[in-house]
């Protein structure tokens, strides 16, 4: 914290989006205050829940004169997000969603990398351990160290792969209009945080901040349980992202949305059938070109390596593996070694990205954070 006195303590704006979340907002928050960065302004949106969950973020308020929480009509995790966002007014802005926890550590380390990176770094990212009910460690997510200019390869790796695991500059999130809530109005929610970061990569430098400083929380029911209505949302991500961003449209960009369309196929054969799963291929075929080769060939690729009884990815910290999030040393984790079409295609997504040059606007009207329900954010065409 020394170096960070020496220049000042810039305010960072934590903004919780909460959705009945009572089981879970309590753990949250106590995360959030435990904070070692001072400098906190921490707004909690509840998002017209009909549970407790603003009445526990009420007693957090009451007690410690840095929370605030705002009380609105359900309008989904970007609307709620947007709200806190044109609500706070810190230089930085840290999303947590309410079933997600913190290392004490976690702002302090995000505040100094955007600090020590400079103005053209916009965003610091850390990677997470999935984590249960009691905040018990499931497995520990991918530890990657990409900085620089990643406009390519995050589509890829998905190097956050959630809502709070990044810190952004307030500029920023502003300059790519918040977070877009078009894929709620598809009943696709998901991959909001994965579009607003794919935004802010075509302006702007990331910074990685390589250590475990977020517990993601599965719980069953939640957006990210529902496997099918997270793989069309990332698949439909890619899909409008391809279509807004033209220096997007590579053959590894295009591969990388494969797996997800090859495990909605074959969802669609378990549950419906082969012949509702080939037509279901067919209208993604007119999304991704490529669907009738990858398709087949991811398909095959999979039946070996079942056949083969080829292990899944190793974890990084199986050791972990049971113990609480918060009692372990965050910098435990193997780094992630990219193999086959990953490290293929990597070298030349590295060099995508070295002559990348970031665009101070994008094609297209941009849409100002709007904080008020019923202004619409459709799919970019």
């Amino acid at each position: 914290m020394d170096d960070l006195k020496r220049g000042g303590l810039p305010l960072v704006s934590v903004v919780v989006p909460a959705y009945q979340a009572e089981a879970t907002i309590r753990a949250t928050l106590a995360s959030v205050v435990a904070q070692t960065y001072p400098n906190l302004q921490i707004v909690v949106v509840d998002d017209g829940s009909r549970d407790r969950t603003a009445d526990i973020a009420a007693e957090f308020a009451a007690a410690d004169p840095r929370v605030t929480v705002i009380r609105r009509a359900n309008g989904g995790a970007s609307a709620a997000r947007n709200t806190g966002i044109a609500a706070s007014s810190g230089e930085f802005i840290a999303p947590i969603d309410a079933d997600d926890i913190w290392h004490p550590r976690r702002v302090e380390a995000h505040v100094r990398a955007l600090r020590n990176a400079g103005p053209e770094v916009a965003l610091a990212y850390s990677p997470y351990r999935l984590i249960d009910r009691d905040d018990r460690i499931i497995r520990s997510y991918r530890r990657y160290d990409l900085s620089g200019q990643v406009v390519h390869r995050l589509p890829w790796f998905n190097m956050i792969a959630n809502g709070s695991g990044f810190t952004v500059r307030r500029s920023a999130a502003e300059e790519v209009g918040g977070f877009q809530d078009w894929l709620r109005d598809e009943s696709l929610e998901g991959n909001e945080d994965l579009y607003f970061q794919i935004e802010v990569a075509t302006r702007h430098h990331f910074v990685a901040v390589p250590e475990y400083l977020v517990g993601y929380r599965m719980v069953e029911g939640s957006i990210s349980d529902n496997h099918r209505r997270m793989w069309t949302s990332r698949a439909r991500t890619h899909q409008v992202a391809l279509r807004r961003y033209p220096a997007l449209r590579n053959l590894p960009y295009q591969i990388s949305s494969m797996p997800f369309v090859r495990n909605l196929f074959s969802l669609d054969i378990r549950r419906k059938g082969v012949g509702a799963a080939l037509r279901q291929a067919l209208l993604w075929t007119g999304r991704f070109p490529l669907t009738p080769i990858a398709l087949p060939l991811l398909t095959l690729a999979s039946t070996w390596r079942k056949l083969a009884r080829i292990a899944p990815e190793a974890d990084p910290a199986p050791e972990l593996v049971g113990k609480a999030f918060l009692d372990v040393d965050p910098a435990v984790g193997r780094w992630f070694e990219p193999t086959g079409l990953e490290r293929l295609f990597g070298g030349y997504l590295e060099r995508l990205d070295a002559s990348y040059e970031p665009r101070s606007e994008a094609a297209g009207p941009r849409l100002a954070i709007e904080p008020m329900i019923g202004r619409k954010h459709p799919a970019p065409q």
